[in-house]
């Protein structure tokens, strides 16, 4: 909720090795995560 892109950045990989193990939800209303998290997941956008 209060991390800045730098810290969204470096967060990522570490939910990336985390949903080898297990099933990784993100909800968020903050539309640039999309292009932080680039190709690395699914983005599922609801209306």
């Amino acid at each position: 909720m209060t991390f800045d892109n730098e810290r969204t950045k470096a967060l990522l990989p570490v939910l990336a090795e985390l949903s080898k193990k297990t099933q990784v939800l993100i909800f968020t209303h903050h539309a640039h995560l999309k292009e932080l998290m680039g190709e690395k997941g699914s983005v599922h956008e609801l209306d």
